[in-house]
């Protein structure tokens, strides 16, 4: 690793970055994004982004982009964050645009209050300022944000001035009309509000046989086998199919079929992701472990199993392992809560994530059983197993909170993964969401049970050390280096580790020990320093020398480094450099006197 590694990257991207986009087009970061890499896709558009004071509308056509990325891939906080950064000169509709993105990812966060307090912003708004669509656009998220805090009470009254100054008309009225009838339980009046033909799209017939389920308009046994032709057709986008198979599901409760139950709320969790926060067809963890537990005990009681007779339990899940696996995953379930050994319940839970691993979109259910149950309070009590796969997707998808939280005190390496490498890993997690204290206890462990001379090693964990300094954590950066260079006599990645350390003590202000440390790097293979490397540390040197005013030493430097850059830039840079040190100048004679 050299000092240009950590920008190689982004350096060469952008050279090659415009043949890029003449062959492959912008819709090719889009591509990326629905390939699964959004990250990338977002990093494509920083670099080729324009300012948007230098060019609003190239940069607006960038944004868009980039609000569509974060918002498919539910990306709220990012999009949040973006969304207040909207520059404050741009037009008004534009300003009212981000307004209304920023009242969504708030109501997909469940936070309503933070949505309410954006749209008071909107509403306050001189009237003649506003077309009726919008104001009335702004009275329904107000409803909205009142389910998304369970205000029924409120949402009931605001539907009811809304109908007042608006009407009762229009199909996404009368399908929030819907939702807040069906959550104060006035099943029928929601059922009264849709027409019985079939014009209705997925969302509106979901809440239709949901209403008529609950109004007894309709058998369970019909509304079971519509709701699931529905939820399986052509066409039906996932959020909808997930609102079907929750209205399947508890059908299949009123019916008191719990295998059917099982089935159908596995595929509402699998698609659960694209409802966002829509509390009426939500699926917990919790009903998810209730519909195993209950049909695996009830299937159990009729063949007079006892609980604690664990291979019985186990016994009857095997035969079902290859033809029904909710079943076979049930009589797991009563194993892993209620074995009577430690030994059994173990053997339940890898069975279960291998049973479960079978599903297409794994990761989805098993965040749904074990992020989003009572049953497992905090991340320790989770399965290591689960908790790998778990630590995987939050990686994955740059939830370093989430990361972090699973990762605290998971130790152990996954079987079959180098444990240095895990440590490394678990050590920049723990670091990058704010538990440093343990990263830098897992970082010296690992260094203590070093080989000297273990060139790659050392060279791994610096890049790990790096964050630490990204996080502001430069005095015990600094220690690390230390223990580090002590570990290899190789001069190269020695002069590396010193000019690291002398980037921390730049940071805290340590500028005489700063210059010390670069100039050691400069001249510790040669004595000169006159290398590319050589020159940069000196470089740096001359800066620190000029925070710390001893002006004299900083200008040698300078010079020195003039009669042996031949390059036009650099030259420029330390002809600069050369120039603030005059303007100090004055400053500091006037001290001296």
């Amino acid at each position: 690793m050299k000092l240009i590694n950590r920008q190689l990257f982004v350096f060469l991207f952008c050279l090659a970055l415009p043949s890029m986009l003449i062959a492959q087009d912008l819709r090719a970061i889009g591509q990326l994004a629905r390939d699964g890499a959004p990250g990338l896709a977002l990093e494509l558009l920083s670099q080729i982004q324009p300012k948007a004071e230098e060019n609003f509308d190239g940069w607006l056509f960038f944004e868009q982009q980039r609000i569509e990325i974060l918002r498919d891939w539910d990306m709220w906080e990012p999009l949040l964050k973006r969304l207040q950064e909207f520059p404050l000169a741009a037009p008004t509709d534009l300003q009212r645009w981000a307004k209304v993105e920023m009242v969504n990812a708030e109501l997909q966060l469940g936070r309503g209050e933070n949505a309410r307090a954006h749209l008071r912003a909107l509403l306050w708004q001189p009237p003649e300022l506003l077309e009726q669509k919008e104001f009335s656009l702004y009275r329904r998220l107000v409803v909205r944000s009142y389910l998304v805090d369970n205000k029924l009470q409120d949402a009931r009254r605001a539907i009811q001035r809304y109908e007042q100054d608006f009407g009762n008309k229009g199909d996404d009225w009368i399908k929030l009309k819907a939702r807040v009838l069906l959550r104060i339980d006035r099943a029928a009046e929601a059922e009264s509000l849709f027409s019985s033909d079939t014009s209705l799209d997925h969302e509106a017939q979901a809440l239709k046989l949901l209403a008529r389920l609950r109004a007894d308009k309709q058998p369970p046994q019909s509304i079971l086998g519509e709701a699931r032709k529905l939820a399986g057709s052509k066409g039906v986008a996932k959020a909808d199919s997930a609102r079907l198979w929750k209205v399947a599901a508890e059908s299949a409760a009123a019916l008191h079929s719990n295998l059917t139950l099982t089935k159908a709320l596995e595929e509402a969790a699998l698609l659960s992701p694209r409802l966002g926060n829509d509390p009426l067809f939500a699926v917990s963890g919790n009903e998810l472990w209730a519909a195993y537990s209950q049909y695996a005990l009830d299937e159990g009681n009729s063949m007079q199993f006892l609980i604690g007779q664990d291979e019985r339990w186990l016994a009857e899940a095997e035969k079902w392992k290859d033809t029904r696996s909710q079943r076979e995953r049930a009589f797991l379930t009563v194993v892993m809560f209620n074995g009577a050994t430690m030994v059994a319940r173990g053997k339940a839970y890898d069975r279960f994530l291998i049973s479960i691993q079978k599903r297409d979109a794994t990761v989805i259910l098993l965040s749904k059983l074990f992020l989003d149950s009572s049953r497992f309070p905090i991340a320790g009590t989770i399965p290591n197993s689960v908790r790998y796969i778990l630590v995987d997707d939050a990686l994955a998808k740059n939830n370093i909170e989430l990361a972090t939280r699973l990762m605290s005190g998971l130790e152990q390496a996954p079987e079959d993964t180098d444990a240095f490498e895990w440590g490394l890993r678990r050590a920049r997690v723990l670091i990058l969401g704010g538990r440093a204290d343990e990263g830098i206890s897992v970082l010296n462990k690992l260094i203590d049970g070093m080989e000297n001379t273990d060139k790659k090693a050392v060279d791994r964990t610096t890049q790990v050390v790096f964050d630490l300094q990204t996080v502001g954590q430069h005095k015990e950066a600094i220690l690390l280096f230390d223990k580090l260079d002590k570990l290899t006599v190789d001069p190269q990645l020695k002069r590396e580790l010193l000019f690291w350390q002398a980037d921390s003590y730049k940071a805290i202000g340590g500028w005489p020990r700063a210059a010390q440390l670069y100039l050691l790097s400069a001249t510790l293979v040669d004595g000169k320093g006159y290398d590319l490397w050589g020159q940069t540390a000196r470089f740096r040197a001359a800066e620190v020398l000029a925070e710390a005013a001893v002006i004299d030493d900083a200008r040698r430097l300078y010079e020195g480094l003039l009669k042996v850059t031949r390059e036009p830039s650099r030259r420029a840079a330390i002809r600069y450099k050369l120039q603030e040190l005059w303007l100090r100048e004055p400053a500091r004679q006037a001290v001296k006197q």
